[in-house]
């Protein structure tokens, strides 16, 4: 404890140095939060699906499949269901209200995965109401819905009878796990939608197969593959998590943004702190002359260099990091990534690397004052 207040008055020796470069610290560290809170936490909404899932799509990635596929795949063995997936453009009452939707066909199972869980009358209603939906509690609460209610969409594309309205029963409310980003959607039969669309009728943009166990997953994604590699429609199969991983880097690469980014914030910050304490242990050579004639060893003079960075470059993350947190929800949305939280790992990331930077910066300057002579200091020769 006795030597907080050298640490503090050293620190603050130059204010407008300090002040400056603890806010370079700080908005360093909140870039690494704010990025990196995108990467882990997007990777942890994959990492909570059901690793007993392969998804099937076209192999080029670009056409639709015959729905015709999906009683053919579910013949073969360790298939436990296969899922239809859709989705038509949706918004409600203005085009800035955007609805994550799905349309869900084949077998639609809510309550297996875990991902989600809804009331099983409301599963049953479902399944009764043709123009039943289901949605997410954050949906429903985000614009006043309730079991009950008939609501009105419009999408932005025409239907086959040339209107872009749509009418829905919710019949269901699902919720969701913390690390789901499934609470903002709305999920509806295939059927409803494959009768109203003009277009791609009797096709769908991608299959869900849920396996009898995960260990079964390259097997049967090879069956898949196989039973319809002379087809006009080859297919290409793949875990589900493999399948979301690979259209997230196929619009951009967010890994190779954030590692880029972020490893020119944190080079430039080390440069910055190595320099600011340079510049410090420079100026003050005689007062570390004068404290080793009181007694302080090379040892105690080089720790408390050290200290120095170290009270700097954490304080400094911390604060960037809290901010991170505190500015995360909006970010993710900004960035339509609505429902990811940051995982307080990026925080403890953060301050690893922060003392990391403390050190690597401090080490020229500790070891300089160390290595000082009180006589040359003394006499201004160093």
């Amino acid at each position: 404890m006795k030597y907080l207040p050298l640490i503090w008055a050293g620190l603050w020796r130059k204010p407008t140095r300090a002040l400056l470069t603890f806010l370079s610290i700080a908005i360093a560290f909140l870039l690494f939060g704010l990025l990196n809170g995108i990467t882990f936490g997007f990777e942890s909404v994959i990492t909570a699906m059901g690793d007993n899932r392969v998804r099937v799509v076209a192999d080029n990635r670009r056409d639709a499949l015959p729905i015709a596929y999906q009683p053919q795949i579910k013949q073969i063995p360790n298939v436990r269901s296969v899922t239809l997936i859709g989705g038509w453009g949706l918004y409600y009452q203005d085009r800035k209200n955007p609805i994550r939707n799905a349309a869900l066909g084949g077998d639609v199972r809510f309550n297996e995965s875990g991902e989600v869980q809804i009331p099983l009358d409301q599963v049953n209603e479902f399944k009764r109401t043709r123009t039943g939906a289901v949605v997410g509690r954050k949906l429903a609460n985000q614009y006043g819905w309730k079991v009950g209610d008939q609501i009105a969409l419009l999408s932005y594309g025409p239907k086959a009878d040339g209107t872009n309205n749509w009418t829905f029963d919710i019949t269901g409310i699902f919720e969701t796990g913390e690390k789901s980003d499934l609470a903002d959607q709305l999920w509806f039969h295939f059927d409803y939608m494959d009768e109203a669309r003009a277009r791609g009728r009797g096709t769908t943009g991608s299959m869900v197969v849920r396996t009898t166990d995960a260990k079964h997953n390259a097997q049967v994604s090879a069956a898949i593959d196989a039973l319809f590699a002379n087809s006009e429609f080859p297919t290409a199969t793949q875990s589900d998590r493999e399948w979301q991983r690979a259209g997230i880097k196929q619009t951009l690469d967010i890994n190779l943004m954030v590692n880029t980014m972020v490893g020119a914030s944190l080079f430039t910050l080390l440069l910055l702190t190595g320099n600011s304490m340079m510049q410090s242990v420079r100026q003050r050579i005689p007062e570390f002359a004068v404290m080793k004639t009181m007694g302080y060893t090379d040892t105690n003079v080089l720790l408390l260099v050290v200290a120095e960075a170290l009270v700097l470059c954490v304080t400094g993350a911390l604060v960037g990091l809290a901010a991170a947190k505190a500015l995360f929800p909006l970010f993710a949305k900004a960035v339509s990534l609505e429902g990811i939280t940051m995982p307080l790992l990026v925080i403890g990331i953060g301050v690893l690397m922060a003392t990391a930077t403390a050190l690597a910066s401090a080490t020229l300057p500790a070891l300089r004052a160390r290595r000082l002579s009180v006589v040359d200091a003394l006499a201004r020769r160093q």
